[in-house]
């Protein structure tokens, strides 16, 4: 058997490095004009290069028992090394509106089918999930409703504060221009706990219910 002093010891045989293994989940309380919306809930499962994530979203909005609004989602995107390579997502908005994307990644680009968009991309890409700080390196951001794509751009990061389930936290605020208008937030170790945009010139806020179990290692190396 060949050891590894015989190639001259381990150092000769750099491995890459992989982010940390395991799952982790987030769950999300969405308010606007004063009320609770609904609730998002995000996992994210890593085994080697491959990583999983699913966002599940549901949204409904009464007033005086009647229904008002409605939205339910339910992604699922694979990813390996970084890069997305599926997509499977279904939205219902009142209870008819159906949207939906599905994508591949062949060798031709990532091949996608969406009620918005039909087409092949090329570029490196990230996702309307928003969950992982590392999508701010990317200018192209494929919609998870519709499969449509937006340009985007940043203005300058901002420390501020953001209200959680646990309180106030420390975090850097990121304001996406471009395709796009909102602001998203990230605390001090990468994990995003909230973003902020307005609907129908409303406020809408989406914020981390509980900062345990961090998405961030499973997407970062250190």
């Amino acid at each position: 058997m060949l050891g590894a002093a015989a190639l001259g010891g381990a150092s000769a045989l750099p491995m890459p490095v992989l982010a940390q293994d395991g799952t982790a989940r987030r769950s999300f309380t969405i308010r606007g004009a004063g009320m609770n919306l609904g609730r998002q809930i995000n996992r994210v499962t890593r085994e080697g290069s491959r990583l999983t994530s699913e966002v599940e979203i549901d949204i409904d909005v009464k007033l005086l028992g009647v229904r008002l609004y409605s939205y339910r989602m339910e992604n699922r995107e694979e990813w390996v090394d970084g890069e997305l390579i599926s997509i499977e997502a279904e939205t219902i908005e009142n209870q008819d509106d159906r949207d939906f994307v599905q994508a591949r990644r062949t060798s031709q680009g990532l091949e996608v089918n969406g009620s918005k968009f039909d087409g092949v991309i090329t570029d490196q890409i990230a996702t309307t999930t928003y969950w992982t700080k590392a999508f701010l390196d990317r200018q192209l951001w494929l919609s998870t409703q519709g499969g449509e794509q937006y340009q985007v751009a940043f203005g300058a990061p901002t420390r501020t504060t953001y209200r959680t389930g646990e309180g106030e936290v420390e975090a850097t605020r990121y304001r996406v221009l471009g395709d796009l208008e909102l602001s998203l937030y990230y605390d001090l170790n990468r994990e995003w706990i909230g973003t902020s945009f307005r609907v129908q010139g409303r406020n809408v806020r989406i914020s981390a219910d509980e900062l345990s179990q961090p998405l961030a290692p499973l997407w970062f190396t250190a």
